[in-house]
């Protein structure tokens, strides 16, 4: 018996998957499974075969590329027997997907939003860190300034004075000008401190961007240990071996050849 669902044309295989009658998905899925007990355990034997057998000559090797189209050929009528029971399975999954990834999407988006004033907010308080700090050295710096000129002036007014004593205690009053200008500070911390945010689950994030590729390919010749960071194509490389393999060597690149059977053998 089966259930009338009113979806899209493009849905309509879904219906198999509520279909209980003969030849039913369920039934057709248990008959596949009993079948491949067998083939695998036949199967078992196909690789210990085929690493005994040897090629010596001119007859084997067309054998040997026989049975090699021939086991293609089965595994690919095997992958069509399986698609046959799951790509039903995979269109009521692909199906299930588009129904929540709107909410998922909109979810996403909004905690996006909520993610950008949050840090917005962050880099603000910084700013603000930043512009109080740079403000403070400022007053500092004109702080040391002032007590320096006016210790200047005291030595002046020293210098005109004609008793020693009173000339002595301007140069002493000159003298303790000039120790509180030295004990000024004129820079604060190096960098502003982080906002402090209740149950905040903010973490600073470094990222590395490649500007000049060569003048980093130079750094990493001096520093092996990083060198694992770069990845190299199989396609890349491939490209690279068909364009100098009867030229010069590449440096710290071995180019070498193999034979493969093309994907469909010609006959």
């Amino acid at each position: 018996m089966s259930t009338e669902i009113h979806e899209q044309p493009k849905n309509e295989t879904l219906l198999s998957l509520r279909d209980t009658g003969p030849n039913s998905l369920v039934e057709r899925a248990d008959h596949f499974i009993v079948s491949m007990e067998s083939i695998v355990a036949d199967s078992e034997a196909l690789v210990p075969a085929a690493n005994q057998f040897t090629v010596t000559n001119e007859a084997e090797f067309q054998f040997c590329d026989e049975l090699r189209v021939e086991l293609e050929s089965q595994a690919k009528n095997l992958e069509k027997q399986r698609m046959e029971i799951t790509r039903p399975i995979d269109d009521l999954k692909a199906f299930l997907m588009s129904q929540v990834k709107p909410a998922i999407d909109n979810n996403k988006a909004a905690a996006q939003i909520y993610n950008r004033k949050a840090l917005e907010f962050r880099r603000q308080e910084r700013a603000k860190a930043e512009k109080a700090r740079l403000e403070a050295e400022r007053i500092q710096r004109e702080t040391r300034l002032r007590l320096e000129a006016e210790a200047r002036k005291k030595e002046e007014a020293a210098n005109k004075l004609k008793t020693d004593k009173a000339r002595q205690a301007k140069l002493e009053e000159a003298e303790a000008l000039r120790q509180a200008a030295i004990h000024t500070p004129v820079s604060m911390a190096a960098s502003a401190p982080a906002p402090v945010a209740t149950a905040s689950n903010v973490v600073e994030k470094w990222d590395a961007t490649i500007t000049n590729q060569s003048e980093f390919l130079r750094w990493l010749a001096d520093h092996p240990e990083w060198q694992s960071v770069v990845t190299f194509t199989a396609s890349g490389m491939g490209k690279i071996a068909r364009q100098y393999k009867d030229t010069l060597p590449v440096p710290g690149v071995s180019i070498t050849s193999s034979e493969a059977f093309r994907k469909k053998a010609s006959r």
